[in-house]
């Protein structure tokens, strides 16, 4: 009886690379405080958990745009993943390219040795949580609702009509497509990451279409080039901006805070601007700038008003492309292939590709026309093949959708979210947190690794101080605990 009277009951929606990192960060949390247990059950229907999609790539031309040094899961241990590496031989299992492999701590690894490494952190993490007492469940469904239930805690209902009682929920349910087009030709590749596009004869191929041109474009390049492909790029973007390149040589010089007390969209890129030129005039790269004002920018995005937010969502487009970078080496072979006519980037946006007759319809949206009539118009590609590269949608929307009426506002959680003390709780009533990209739209960012690792961690220390039974000194103690109940 003891046992049980502290338990908690969590449940964590999604089994991805957020899911993975807070059950690491509930591990060590647990071993380091002795915390009450937790009844956890995780609800995936992925079968490619819990290394997600860009993750559970098998070719290892597609590596990591962080170096290896800071993919850490643990936020006091950021070359986590680096030591594992050096301490394990199983990853060189993964490729034949990898049996010789030496990585620098500087190195972009390929994507599928961290896929596998946020599976050995699962398996290490579940352990340790088992052998402290909590009890944990993998549920290979979906979720599809999330109601409230009694004594505040909430009902989870998967696509199998399971009803999954809850006293916390975590939402980890990774990215979503930004781009929702019905794909009915096999000429049309969903992803750069599915199986029928590693799979296909890219040396048979002459002009492949890209619909986007983020990191995802660039994962496509890379693949199709690694598999013989010898033909033409047609990168399709609303933007037309490729990423940029991460410094060759990384310094070690100090970077001045930044400092700003903007409340409109307009003064707070003049002071960014600002900072950026006066960092460079003392020979600090303006990729150290970014990576300064990425420790700061959900609370700089908190404390604008809601207009100006939106106001600012403008330029996510160019902010992305200083933020997300890829290898210089990477980079150095896109300018190339554009110096030699093999990639050609349209800036124009599309809103839905279609197979025809030796090629794509692309249907383009242009605001800038002058009337709603006008704005769409549709052009003919000439092409082999067709992939869909554009990115994902913010994923807070889709929170609010699988917990209706149970959240905050939207604008109220912006406003809160980003503050330090957080804990990225998403309701009033409720223990409802959200992790990752589940958060996307109400923070300015919060895709990345170390984003989520921070996160990780301020969920577990609140998961675990809030909401228990105490503890029973003896079986007194516990009968008088359960006697109200009875």
């Amino acid at each position: 009886m003891p046992d049980t009277l502290h338990r908690k009951n969590l449940v964590i929606i999604g089994c991805g690379a957020s899911a993975v990192i807070l059950l690491a960060a509930l591990a060590k949390l647990h071993a380091a405080t002795k915390t009450p247990s937790l009844t956890i059950k995780i609800v995936d229907d992925n079968p490619a958990a819990p290394r997600g999609l860009a993750y559970a790539v098998t070719h290892p031309s597609l590596v990591l745009n962080v170096p290896a040094q800071r993919m850490g899961v643990y936020t006091n241990d950021p070359a986590h993943f680096y030591q594992w590496l050096q301490q394990s031989d199983q990853w060189r299992q993964l490729h034949p390219d990898f049996s010789d492999l030496i990585v620098h701590p500087d190195d972009f690894v390929p994507r599928m040795i961290y896929g596998e490494y946020l599976c050995q952190v699962l398996k290490e993490s579940v352990a340790r949580l088992e052998q402290c007492g909590n009890s944990i469940e993998f549920i290979a469904e979906r979720a599809i609702t999330v109601n409230a239930a009694n004594d505040n805690g909430v009902c989870i209902t998967t696509n199998q009509h399971r009803n999954l009682i809850a006293d916390s929920l975590v939402v980890a349910t990774g990215n979503y497509p930004a781009f929702h087009n019905p794909v009915t030709s096999h000429s049309i590749f969903a992803s750069p990451y599915c199986v029928s596009a590693n799979a296909c004869d890219w040396q048979q191929q002459r002009d492949l279409v890209l619909i986007g041109s983020g990191l995802s474009a660039v994962d496509a390049v890379q693949m199709a080039l690694s598999r013989g492909f010898k033909g033409r790029f047609h990168v399709f973007s609303g933007h037309g901006l490729l990423p940029l390149a991460h410094q060759e040589v990384h310094h070690q010089q100090m970077v001045p805070v930044f400092n700003s007390n903007a409340q409109s969209a307009r003064t707070l890129l003049r002071d960014v601007r600002a900072y950026i030129r006066s960092n460079q005039q003392t020979g600090i790269a303006w990729q150290d700038s970014i990576n300064q004002l990425r420790a700061l920018n959900n609370q700089i995005w908190s404390n604008l008003p809601e207009k100006e937010r939106v106001r600012i969502r403008k330029f996510f487009p160019w902010w992305n492309v200083a933020r997300h970078r890829i290898p210089a080496k990477i980079y150095q072979r896109l300018t190339s292939l554009e110096a030699q006519g093999r990639l050609r980037i349209h800036k124009a946006k599309v809103t839905r590709i279609d197979a025809v007759a030796n090629g794509f319809q692309l249907t383009l949206y242009s605001n800038k026309a002058l009337s709603i009539h006008s704005r769409y118009k549709k052009v003919k590609v000439l092409a082999d093949k067709a992939m869909i590269c554009a990115g994902y949608a913010p994923g807070f929307r889709f929170t609010q959708l699988l917990c209706i009426g149970l959240l905050k506002d939207e604008n109220q959680l912006c406003a809160e979210l980003g503050k330090p003390e957080h804990n990225f709780s998403l309701s009033a009533q409720y223990e409802i947190y959200g992790i990752g990209p589940a958060l996307g739209g109400v923070l300015f960012e919060t895709t990345a690794i170390h984003e989520i690792r921070q996160q990780a961690h301020s969920i577990a220390v609140s998961l675990y101080s809030n909401n228990f039974l105490p503890r029973p000194n003896n079986v007194q103690d516990a009968i008088a605990l359960i006697t109200p109940a009875l």
